[in-house]
């Protein structure tokens, strides 16, 4: 009876690790009772990278619907420079460059920080011909390359001009353009001129023109490629005012120019107005 009441203590002592009373160890995102390893909380991102552009504010990760983002489930490396909030969401510390982690999996996130005071850009201004792209290089005012990633670009509806990545891309009409960028609360402009190739002409249509009084009539600036986006003027508004658009209005008996301005040429049509 004795060996059979110590062996009995030994196999309880090996069973608690030798440790009698230790609590067993606890995984915070273990599948609830009654529930099968699937439903594990987990986290899966849906890109490889992340650009925080702002420091302090929170942002929610990049993740597949079914994620459940939470302190349990992510892990930053470093956060000093990126943190995990209560809600799960991304905070940007300081500048720098972290991973941050999925703890139920092997999901991965790289996140940079960047803090912009200005905007610079190379080059420092853009010419294109038609269809041609161009690569352009956004540094802040300490000359660091801020990611293209972070900035965001806008410019007037209509504006035949695409921005992909680190590639400024002319899609339509030779023409002027000013390209507004912001990262953060930083904010620059890229003046981007689309030209036509150097042997290319430039002319009004109609060349001249003959109007009555109270007469509207439609110019159009065209190269070889077509029409060119132009800002039109009036030698004379008193007898030929501008409506916009290449529109002009025939006033009173007389002779001006509509002229464009496009691609740093002024093109001119001669009009005549009659009674």
């Amino acid at each position: 009876m004795k060996l059979v009441r110590g062996l009995t203590v030994v196999l309880a002592l090996a069973a608690c690790d030798g440790k009698p009373g230790a609590p067993a160890a606890v995984d915070p995102v273990a599948p609830a009772p009654g529930t099968s390893e699937v439903d594990r909380p987990h986290v899966v991102f849906t890109r490889p990278e992340l650009v925080l552009d702002r420091v302090g504010v929170a942002v929610a990760p990049p993740v597949t619907t079914p994620s459940q983002p939470s302190q349990l489930t992510l892990a930053s490396d470093d956060p000093s420079i990126v943190a995990v909030d209560s809600q799960g969401m991304l905070v940007g510390m300081r500048a720098g460059s972290t991973q941050v982690r999925a703890t139920g999996g092997g999901s991965v996130l790289r996140v940079s920080v960047v803090e912009v005071s200005g905007l610079r850009f190379t080059p420092e201004r853009v010419a294109l011909e038609p269809g041609r792209e161009a690569r352009i290089e956004v540094r802040d005012q300490e000359g660091r390359v801020v990611p293209h990633e972070a900035v965001r670009w806008s410019f007037p509806a209509g504006t035949p001009i695409a921005v992909v990545g680190d590639r400024v891309i002319s899609m339509g009409p030779a023409g002027q353009f000013e390209l507004q960028a912001e990262v953060g609360g930083a904010h620059g402009a890229l003046p981007v001129a689309v030209t036509l190739p150097g042997s290319a002409r430039l002319v009004v249509n109609p060349p001249r023109a003959r109007m009555r009084r109270g007469e509207v009539s439609a110019f159009r600036l065209q190269g070889a490629a077509g029409d060119v986006r132009s800002e039109w003027t009036s030698t004379d508004p008193g007898v030929l005012a501008g409506m916009g658009g290449g529109l002009f209005q025939a006033v009173k008996v007389g002779r001006a120019r509509a002229c464009a301005s496009a691609v740093d040429r002024v093109t001119c049509s001669d009009v005549e107005v009659s009674p």
